[in-house]
């Protein structure tokens, strides 16, 4: 199943680039392009997020933070492959992504020998002190270069990040080096990025090798706008969605009680499940990012501290009793009644 595009997601943009002087080195105003691009490509997911959820408030906003990493490849050969042939459009991706990607990773600090580096910076990102009380939901990453890549622009679900070659997109009008293909110009990045982020929360493609019967999202869903003729933004990068690709990005209530179903935190153990009035005892499940109040029923609400969207830090509060029931409240509802949130005093 696809994870939601609903709370608090945390955002790290790397540039990767050459050093001062190459054709692959990014100027400033580049480099404010593709910034502003990226946060009204954030912009534009909040704005559907309110329109479409079953909920009065925002599903999902942004955390951002941008790095740079100066690395030197040597050659990589400019794409060639311009068939919509999915499989060998993703030979020319995997044939040129590893030759930067793993310096690039490297360049910000999470060396290849090591393993799992986008994991690594996806787990900084978790945990990075935004300076709010909320903790972010998902961390996503964006790579934007001008290293050859294969495509213009694509995201990988299974590792959370998409790549965006910055001068393919740029080169609206003009075809791309010898690929034949047209780019879709600055002016559209933010849209090119809303719809690769779609992809990591579910989103699928209704163009070209689309597949009617493919499923995404809670219920799931199947991809009724494959070839259809409904304007969406992931037909045509277009700042509207069609029903079927708002259920594929998670914000649907089946359950008609006004939050979006995938939304509810879900905890699956706790550190202990026995205390007293003062200890402190770990949660841990997802979506507990934004917890609002942690309660003790029959006993009283405990003061918390959001770790990560994964963990909650817990003072118990005083009391006595066996078998208490524990529920945690966040925007998107209340946790369900549960073994693994049952708490006794000792």
């Amino acid at each position: 199943m696809s994870v939601p595009l609903i709370g608090l997601v945390a955002v790290g943009t790397i540039f990767v680039e050459g050093g001062p002087g190459t054709t692959e080195a990014f100027t400033e105003a580049e480099r404010s392009a593709a910034q502003l691009a990226v946060f009204l490509a954030e912009q534009q997911l909040a704005r559907m997020s309110v329109r479409f959820s079953p909920n009065t408030f925002l599903q999902c906003s942004f955390f951002n933070e941008f790095r740079s990493a100066v690395i030197n490849p040597g050659f990589i050969s400019p794409p060639t492959n311009t068939t919509t042939n999915p499989l060998l459009r993703q030979s020319e991706i995997d044939t040129r992504e590893p030759q930067w990607r793993e310096l690039a990773m490297e360049a910000i600090g999470f060396p290849a020998a090591a393993g799992a580096q986008r994991e690594r910076y996806q787990d900084e990102l978790l945990l990075k002190d935004w300076r709010v009380p909320q903790k972010p939901r998902h961390a996503i990453i964006i790579f934007v270069t001008k290293f050859p890549t294969g495509w213009m622009a694509y995201a990988d679900p299974a590792e959370r990040s998409t790549t965006v070659q910055f001068d393919w997109i740029g080169s609206a009008g003009v075809k791309f080096l010898s690929t034949g293909t047209f780019g879709y110009g600055l002016a559209n990045l933010d849209r090119v990025l809303a719809h690769e982020i779609g992809h990591l929360f579910g989103g699928l493609d209704e163009y070209g090798p689309c597949r009617s019967f493919d499923t995404s999202g809670p219920r799931p869903t199947t991809n009724a706008n494959c070839g259809g003729f409904e304007d969406c933004l992931m037909k045509h990068n277009s700042p509207v969605l069609c029903p079927a690709t708002a259920e594929h990005l998670g914000w649907v209530d089946l359950d008609g009680d006004g939050a979006v179903d995938g939304g509810i935190a879900v905890v699956t153990h706790m550190s202990s499940h026995s205390g007293r009035g003062g200890d402190t005892v770990s949660i841990f499940g997802e979506g507990l990012g934004e917890s609002r109040s942690v309660v003790f029923v029959g006993v009283g609400a405990a003061a918390f501290t959001i770790v990560a969207d994964t963990r909650l830090d817990v003072v118990v509060p005083d009391g006595s009793g066996t078998d208490i029931d524990l529920f945690v409240t966040t925007p998107f509802g209340v946790t369900a009644p549960a073994v693994a949130l049952r708490f006794s005093y000792i």
